[in-house]
């Protein structure tokens, strides 16, 4: 689990060789990990040099989402190499610091259906809101037009 942060993040992983099918792998996984969503995105990917520059359009998000990775091979870079040629592809693009994304597009197609349910709940408060203001209306005029009839 990665930090929510603005910062870059170190991401540590391994490749392996798979020796069964597609399905059997992701149902194998899913016992391990079970699946939390599912985030739909058409990528494209360009490598240069040690960075890997995904392009990312997100099903449920604006815009096109880059994201650059720098793979570190640890026999000729260290950390702080990685972090040069970080900052220098972030300088190139003008990516500014507040348009780095703290939060992972799971997170964010997350946060935003719950921005979604609240509107709908608060549009739905303001109906019943309104209906009851009716009935109280309907009311208060039925009282005024019994005591009319009255006198």
């Amino acid at each position: 689990m990665r930090a929510n942060t603005r910062e870059n993040k170190l991401s540590t992983y391994g490749r392996y060789p798979i020796y069964v099918g597609v399905e059997e792998y992701k149902e194998m996984e899913s016992v391990t990990n079970p699946v939390m969503g599912q985030v739909i995105k058409a990528r494209q990917v360009w490598v240069v040099g040690h960075t890997r520059i995904h392009l990312d359009k997100v099903q449920g998000l604006e815009g096109i989402l880059i994201e650059l990775e720098v793979i570190i091979d640890p026999k000729i870079m260290t950390h702080a190499d990685a972090t040069m040629i970080m900052n220098h592809f972030v300088d190139v693009t003008g990516i500014q610091e507040a348009d780095r994304l703290t939060h992972s597009y799971m997170d964010m197609l997350k946060t935003k259906e719950s921005s979604l349910i609240d509107i709908v709940m608060e549009g739905m408060e303001r109906i019943n809101k309104v209906q009851e203001d009716d009935r109280m209306a309907r009311t208060y005029m039925a009282i005024v037009n019994n005591d009319r009839q009255d006198k």
